[in-house]
């Protein structure tokens, strides 16, 4: 206000006369100036305002959108790690299930190992018995054959007792016997006849009697 009425004074002075419509005119000159002003800053704000607000909105998309994708991974992360939790868990399972069968197979196998263990032994007992009953088997053929070859005595003859001795073999085993034979009574019709054979640790004899009439 002071410096339009400073410049009215200035106009009056210099124009004299002329000088209020000179400054009527320059008045309404900077009145349409100062309106033009006010509305282009009002355009201007107006035009702020619109595009604040569409930057706020364009905020508010992009905050909602990253709400969106926060909670889209929030929830993705939640299905991972579940899908994690039950891979585990089903590890976990696979691991009991095979240690269990571990363990099963484990006893499965001692069992095994027990039962051929307990059958070799036995093979290997019956193998021995076999081979000792094989040596005795041919201890006694070696005997049978050793008493089978013990002569007896002649049926005539002064003499009334006969020693003979005999031997046998089988399968590697030898057998020695000795027999003795003789006849007694008056008539020298009672006739005995013994032998003894032994062969290794085992032993056999043998005895009869016979009368002739």
């Amino acid at each position: 206000m002071a410096v339009r009425n400073l410049l009215l004074s200035f106009c009056l002075v210099v124009f004299g006369a002329a000088a209020p419509t000179v400054a009527f005119a320059y008045h309404e000159e900077l009145e349409e100036s100062v309106e033009e002003n006010k509305q282009a800053i009002e355009e201007n704000e107006t035009a702020r305002q619109a595009d604040d607000a569409a930057q706020n909105e364009r905020i508010d998309g992009n905050e909602s959108a990253i709400n969106t994708n926060e909670m889209a991974r929030m929830a993705d992360d939640t299905a991972q790690n579940m899908r994690i939790d039950e891979a585990m868990m089903a590890i976990e399972t696979n691991e009991m299930a095979r240690m269990n069968a571990d363990a099963v197979q484990n006893s499965s196998i001692a069992a095994n190992a027990s039962g051929i263990a307990s059958n070799l032994s036995a093979i290997m007992d019956l193998d021995r018995r076999l081979v000792a009953v094989d040596e005795r088997v041919s201890q006694v053929a070696a005997m049978a054959a050793a008493l089978s070859a013990v002569p007896t005595a002649p049926p005539g003859g002064d003499r009334d007792f006969f020693v003979g001795v005999g031997v046998g073999n089988s399968d590697g085993e030898q057998g020695v016997a000795v027999g003795i034979s003789g006849r007694f009574g008056e008539e020298k019709n009672i006739f005995v006849n013994a032998g003894f054979a032994t062969s290794g640790d085992d032993s056999s004899v043998r005895a009869g009697v016979g009368w002739a009439f």
